[in-house]
């Protein structure tokens, strides 16, 4: 998100010398008018300025300096189609800038281009171009505009050095971009819109220190600038853009909370800025702090059309591809597959399209048809769906095809040769029990990498290489390999001490050679060893030497250790063939005859019904029939005891 300086004031400054060039020849009848339009101008009333260039060109229509003070109102005061209604195309002065400039307020940028002269441009119109190209995502002839009227024109403003350095950086040069800030200096202790466009410079570059220390330094400046004319609120909404630059730093650094407060009181200090609300709300989607439906409402709200003028054809692209995200994410089927489609034909080579509508037909269990929307994509966009094959690739995994995970990898050229995929083909190799293809594998790695000590991926993939032939028992092959990174650095303590063991299973003469070259592990000659033998260290459990026990004491523990077996009970009749087995045997307890019902307190309660009632009696009530006789061979239950005369009988304390 970089930093532009503000619309047409760069442009179209205040009309103060084109009056003062008038006033020498001007009719003494139109002296006060251009005088009061003077004092207007200078006090930035437009408005009223306005209605007194009307004054002027009613009675003069040709005044040449009251239409151009006219349409610099028009301008200031945002009433860009009323300027093109007004422009005339019989007037001898030059209007084009106006008009292209209008065009491109409008957000009709193509028009607004070819509205401009091809052949001899004016300086004012050389701008108005760099600034339609730079909406248009034009980056480099927008620079090449502003170097041109810096050497060629010398227009060394610090507005159009602000704006060469956005350009510079959009288009992805940043080295001559850094070699032109050194060059200009000065603008670092002045301009804090320079320091601004300098510091989204080191972050595009990825230095985030400088970057942070840039937007301190803009943000110093702008409050030395406006803190005398601006209330707290008003520089507030100056400092909107710096503060959202440097929450996006917290957030690319990892540290999303911080982010996450600065957006908060960003959007709710509400600036007048659109495009800044609009990236910090979607930086804030992207952080994960709001709920599915709050993302998609955030979101939502930036697709209007005051909003979508502001906005640069990148950050429309990144708002488009959230807002999609999140619609997935809310289970929004049919409006995020709408969304995803639409996407696709925008984007053609984009892969994330296709990635949601991959994920979206995943959540639907629609897999065959996910996976041919990927192949689809892969096929026709080779050089761009990386992501797209390790997609297909981690689904080969999910469902068992290790060996088409592993093509799949094989046949990604812009990776194959990176130190994590040669790793990731390894261990899938060692999962099939193919060894010889894990070897070939590092072989081929390094056959593709030139042998160059300071390259780090060269270097990675030869210990990894040594390290698994080591693994693999391939001790000369392996030797071969310890021996390369020895040459690459003879103080590779690891690399020499794998050599020795290597050789040590073929050469132990050569292995004790190379053992010599070990470093030797000396002790001070302070150490004491009687206090490091008394010596406790905490965590470490103290091993104790088995006492010696006799084995009287030894079968007692053994006896003391054991467990009890419980015999299983047994049915009588299994025990003795002369006793019939139970009748009653396959009912519950609850419905035999001998079964005796306890209450809460585990006591057997005595009869059923009501008090002087018989069990036979009580049978008519419950329908069992009560048996009273005893099965043969079975013992006879014992009589229950009465209830002693002096035994007291606890009340019912229940209320009624």
């Amino acid at each position: 998100y970089q930093r532009r300086v503000r619309g047409h004031s760069q442009y179209f400054s205040n009309f103060g010398p084109v009056i003062s060039n008038h006033l020498a020849m001007a009719e003494l009848k139109l002296d006060a008018l251009y005088s009061k339009l003077d004092e207007l101008g200078k006090r930035k009333e437009y408005s009223q300025a306005l209605v007194v260039a009307d004054q002027i060109l009613s009675s003069q229509v040709n005044e040449k300096e009251a239409f151009i003070c006219k349409c610099i109102c028009l301008l200031k005061e945002g009433k860009f189609e009323d300027l093109l209604k007004f422009l005339p195309t019989t007037l001898e002065v030059s209007t084009l800038a106006y008009k292209a400039y209008a065009l491109y307020r409008l957000g009709q940028g193509e028009e607004a281009l070819n509205s401009l002269p091809k052949t001899k441009p004016s300086t004012l119109e050389l701008q108005v171009q760099a600034q339609v190209l730079y909406r248009l995502n034009e980056f480099s002839k927008c620079a090449e505009i502003y170097t041109r009227l810096c050497e060629e024109f010398k227009l060394n403003s610090e507005e159009i050095r602000t704006n060469l350095v956005a350009a510079l950086t959009a288009s992805g040069k940043l080295s001559q971009c850094l070699d032109y800030v050194s060059r200009n200096k000065e603008l670092l202790t002045s301009s804090y819109e320079f320091n601004y466009n300098v510091a989204c410079c080191y972050l595009a570059k990825g230095d985030f220190n400088t970057a942070e220390k840039y937007l301190v330094d803009s943000e110093k400046l702008c409050r030395e600038l406006f803190s005398e004319d601006y209330t707290e609120s008003e520089l507030q909404d100056e400092l909107a853009v710096i503060n959202v630059q440097m929450a996006t730093i917290k957030q690319l650094r990892g540290d999303d909370q911080a982010a996450n407060v600065i957006y908060e009181v960003v959007l709710k200090n509400n600036p007048s800025d659109v495009s800044v609300s609009a990236v910090a709300s979607n930086n804030l989607v992207a952080i994960g702090t709001q709920t599915k439906m709050q993302a998609s409402r955030k979101l939502k709200h930036l697709f209007s059309d005051q909003v979508q003028k502001k906005l640069s054809q990148s950050q429309k692209k990144s708002i488009d591809f959230n807002y999609c995200l999140s619609l997935l994410e809310a289970n929004k089927f049919e409006l995020c597959r709408t969304m995803a489609d639409s996407l696709q034909k925008r984007y053609p080579d984009d892969e994330l399209p296709v990635l949601i509508l991959a994920s979206l037909q995943f959540k639907e269990k629609l897999i065959d048809q996910a996976r041919i929307t990927l192949q689809n994509f892969a096929a026709s966009y080779p050089s761009s769906s990386v992501t797209v094959q390790l997609t297909l690739a981690q689904m080969d995994l999910q469902q068992g095809n290790v060996k088409l995970a592993i093509s799949m990898l094989e046949s990604i050229d812009s990776i194959r040769n990176k130190p994590a995929t040669i790793a990731a083909l390894v261990d899938l190799y060692e999962q099939i029990d193919d060894i010889d293809g894990a070897i070939a594998i590092l072989d081929k790695g390094l056959e593709n990498l030139p042998e160059k000590s300071e390259d780090k991926s060269y270097v990675q993939i030869l210990r990894k290489n040594a390290d698994f032939k080591f693994k693999c028992k391939h001790y000369q092959e392996a030797i071969k390999m310890y021996t390369k990174l020895l040459e690459i650095n003879r103080k590779d303590a690891a690399a020499l001490s794998h050599l020795v063991m290597a050789y040590s299973f073929i050469d132990p003469n050569q292995a004790a050679q190379y053992a010599s070259r070990l470093p030797k592990l000396d002790p001070p000659d302070d150490i004491d060893t009687d206090a490091l033998e008394n010596l406790s260290i905490q965590g470490l459990k103290k091993k104790h030497k088995p006492d010696v026990i006799s084995n009287e004491k030894l079968s007692q523990s053994k006896l003391k250790k054991k467990k009890k077996k419980r015999k299983n009970k047994k049915p009588k009749h299994a025990i003795d063939p002369k006793i019939p087995p139970d009748p009653e045997r396959w009912l519950p307890k609850y419905e035999r005859t001998g079964y005796k019902k306890k209450n809460r307190k585990g006591k057997v309660v005595v009869g059923r019904g009501h008090q002087g009632a018989s069990a036979n009696q009580s049978s008519e009530f419950t329908g069992k029939k009560v048996e009273t006789s005893t099965p043969s061979g079975a013992p006879k239950k014992a009589p229950p005891r009465s209830v002693p005369r002096n035994a007291t009988r606890k009340k019912n304390n229940r209320k009624r």
